[in-house]
């Protein structure tokens, strides 16, 4: 009996342990959906449609302004582009006055323009500065002949150029890069001007003690007015392209006397503060001019002046025979000289290109450019000091300036310094004086025409100036 219900029990375990061994459920598999009957159009790999930058392939530092920040700048002239950027020295800027020949040069590092190369599309830009430059940038591309408006990149290479491009790329290589697939038509036009109030107390002050012309409280001038035109289109399925532009420039000049830190050219005292500290001069060469006589009491003597005061001036209220005083009697230069420089430009240029296959591209270019730059400063004049032999005797003199010139001491000292002179009435006298009868100097640069050849890739390139 016991036996029995031992036998059922372990009956019934084994029984369930077969059932749930047995009993896992089965779980329906899904069906694959069916393949799709569209085919693979096409893969793009969006990282091969990031722009390439030029440091990405050099292994010279290229600083690269794009078209982008030259419409951000306003900027209407190629030199203030390039005059932004620190490696970049302006050798002739619009504000250039004096010194000026009229040119915009580049010279990067401060090495010189004729030390650094300029490109233009990868090629050499001919030579325009030579009117009126020194010797050492003659040879030097004038950037006034490059639009703004058709610069769609600029390349800035400041180290290693001289091994690919010679000693002319000492210093580095500027390439500018022109839109020359240009598809449309475009118009910009630009008007600016610059507007300052002259509000400093002391240089007011400074321009009325000597008499110099005080400008208004506010002064609008330096206005640009800039006008271009650039269209262009493919042919060809795509080969080919065909661009064309136009670029007008008007500059106004901006005058030292405008404004108040620029009305007058500033003398300091030999040591500063100084007695009396900064105040209005100029030039040593007066509109009244200048006098001295020069000479020594023994042939070793020192050769310094003889007269009581060093030199001399005539007087312009009383015209009395009185010394010199460089407070009262410089010339001011600085107010007629130009802060920007009056220019009036036209440009205008076709490209055309035409691919033949992949590997041969025929091309021709053509620019075309006109510029006239004006710059003034103070009228020219008998420098200070300039030798002249007079005679004690002459009629012109006023009794008072031969007491002071012609006097027996000071004869006999001027005739030991200047023997030819000695047993006559004369003296060797040193005059300066500005010839403010005259207009300012004004210097203008004359055309430019910049044609350029047709030719196959690759060939080198050929620039006339005509």
């Amino acid at each position: 009996m016991g036996n029995t219900k031992l036998q059922y029990a372990v009956r019934a375990v084994l029984a369930a342990a077969a059932a749930s061994a047995a009993g896992a459920p089965a779980y329906a598999q899904t069906a694959p959906a069916a393949a799709s009957d569209t085919a693979l159009q096409e893969v793009v790999v969006t990282g091969s449609r990031l722009a390439i930058s030029p440091n990405d392939v050099s292994i010279s530092p290229i600083t690269s302004l794009g078209s982008l920040d030259i419409q951000k700048s306003g900027l209407v002239r190629t030199e203030d582009l390039l005059n932004n950027l620190p490696q970049v020295v302006a050798e002739q800027s619009g504000g250039t006055s004096i010194s000026s020949n009229g040119t915009a040069t580049v010279s990067l590092r401060g090495l010189g323009s004729q030390r650094t190369l300029v490109l233009v599309n990868g090629t050499r830009l001919a030579p325009g500065a030579s009117l009126g430059a020194t010797p050492q940038t003659s040879s030097s591309a004038d950037i006034n002949q490059i639009p703004a408006a058709m610069i769609e990149r600029v390349d800035v290479l400041t180290g290693g150029a001289s091994a690919v491009y010679g000693a002319d790329a000492v210093a580095g290589v500027v390439n500018f890069v022109l839109n020359t697939h240009f598809e449309g038509v475009k118009i910009d036009a630009n008007y600016g001007f610059g507007r300052y109030d002259n509000n400093h107390a002391d240089l007011l002050a400074n321009l009325a003690a000597a008499h110099d012309p005080v400008p208004g409280s506010v002064v609008d001038a330096g206005f640009n007015k800039d006008v271009s035109f650039l269209a262009g289109s493919n042919f060809a399925d795509g080969k080919g392209n065909a661009t064309v532009y136009a670029t007008y420039l008007k500059t106004s000049p901006a005058v030292g006397y405008q404004y108040d830190y620029a009305g007058c050219s500033l003398n300091t005292p030999s040591t500063l503060p100084g007695p009396g500290g900064l105040h209005c001069g100029g030039s040593g060469t007066p509109a009244t001019g200048r006098f001295a006589v020069y000479g020594q009491v023994t042939p070793t003597s020192p050769f310094v002046p003889q007269t009581p005061a060093k030199a001399y001036a005539i007087d312009p209220t009383t015209g009395a025979f009185r010394p010199y005083s460089s407070a009262t009697d410089s010339y001011n230069y600085g107010g007629l000289s130009f802060l920007q420089r009056a220019a009036e430009r036209y440009t205008a240029g076709a490209f055309l290109n035409y691919d033949i296959n992949d590997k041969t591209n025929v091309y021709s270019d053509f620019m075309y450019a006109r510029n006239s730059s004006e710059a003034n400063y103070g009228p020219s004049g008998l420098f200070s000091y300039t030798a002249a032999t007079i005679s004690c005797a002459n009629p012109l003199l006023s009794p008072q300036e031969v007491g002071i010139l012609c006097a027996p001491n000071v004869v006999a000292a001027n005739q030991i310094a200047f023997p030819q002179n000695a047993g006559t009435n004369n003296i060797n006298l040193y005059v300066g004086r500005r010839a403010v009868e005259k207009r300012s100097a004004r210097r203008q640069l004359p055309v430019q025409l910049l044609p350029r050849d047709a030719r196959r890739q690759g060939e080198v390139d050929r620039r006339i100036v005509l």
